[in-house]
């Protein structure tokens, strides 16, 4: 899939590699509850069954309505953003045509045929439309994680200095800070944040432990 997602997926492909969590799944739960039913109205003379039945099954179709609705707004709104970058040829296709990269703020005029993975609007028509994530946004994704874990890290200092625990030494204060916030926090991220949050009682010299950030086993029989 990985490769598939670097050279481009077909529109229908995108809905369900990369849109957010849980819309595909929301999709394809409410496509099955619907099955072939169509929204109905009941005839006036028609028995109780037949009315129940009406309401059953459009309330069904709508709401596979709604989640087709959903999930297609999100690759749009990822592709307008710049997030998710698309290629298509332009129409009529040459022998030597190539994909040129569809312009972002292009989606807002373009309506997409997820069947045929197709686009068009305002007189452009292109085919054989292919999406993939953004190098911009494939780069930012581990900045934005180490952000985050920089983020935590410094709330995880502060909360443990005001509780009073001193670490022993800085290396026992990364292990500690590793252990709560996980493998995002490198090395230097943590001496980012040490150097511009870490109180000074946790720099000092000769320092000693007041409550220390690793339980203290005790060896005695």
């Amino acid at each position: 899939m990985t490769d598939l997602m670097q050279a481009g997926l077909p529109l229908a492909r995108a809905l369900e590699a990369l849109t957010a969590p849980g819309l595909w799944a929301a999709f394809a739960s409410a496509s099955a509850a619907a099955g072939n039913r169509r929204a109905w109205t009941a005839p006036d003379d028609a028995l109780a069954g037949e009315v129940v039945r009406s309401f059953q099954d459009t309330d069904l179709v709508r709401a596979k309505e709604r989640a087709w609705k959903a999930l297609t707004a999100d690759l749009l709104r990822r592709l307008r953003s710049g997030e998710f970058v698309a290629y298509g040829f332009e129409a009529p296709v040459r022998l030597h045509s190539e994909r040129v990269q569809i312009p972002a703020d292009k989606w807002e005029v373009l309506t997409p045929d997820f069947d045929l993975s197709e686009a068009q609007g305002n007189g452009i028509v292109l085919v054989g439309v292919v999406v993939s994530q953004s190098s911009d946004a494939a780069d930012a994704t581990p900045a934005r994680a180490t952000r985050s874990a920089e983020t935590r890290c410094r709330k995880w200092m502060r909360a443990k200095a005001e509780s009073g625990s001193i670490p022993p030494t800085k290396g026992a204060a990364f292990a500690a800070a590793r252990a709560e916030i996980g493998d995002a926090l490198s090395r230097r991220a943590f001496n980012r944040v040490w150097r511009s949050s870490a109180p000074e009682a946790w720099k000092s010299p000769g320092r000693r432990s007041k409550r220390n950030l690793v339980p203290r086993i005790d060896t005695q029989k």
